[in-house]
């Protein structure tokens, strides 16, 4: 059973995903728009860069949590190699 700071972390993980394919959604779209035959629409580009340039804030917050849940993963990783294999972990 995981943890509730496991499901924390995976939880926090799936909004970064979100966010991560909203950003990707968005820069397709404007660049489907800059290429539409009829020209790009000034307010759906506008509004399109307004929402990817918010995201992108938070591009540190997003490094830090997949930083803090790479870390946790090790951690765990490591608990359980000392739990099956004391030994190698004693000297």
């Amino acid at each position: 059973m995981d943890s509730p700071s496991q499901n924390t972390s995976l939880q926090r993980l799936q909004n970064v995903e979100k966010r991560v394919v909203r950003v990707l959604e968005l820069a397709g779209g404007v660049m489907d728009e800059l290429a539409s035959p009829t020209g790009p629409r000034k307010d759906f580009i506008n509004n399109h860069c307004l929402e990817f340039m918010q995201l992108i804030k938070v591009k540190c917050d997003i490094l830090v949590m997949i930083s803090a849940l790479e870390a946790t993963i090790l951690a765990d990783h490591l608990k359980f190699s000392a739990i099956l294999n004391p030994s190698k972990w004693i000297s």
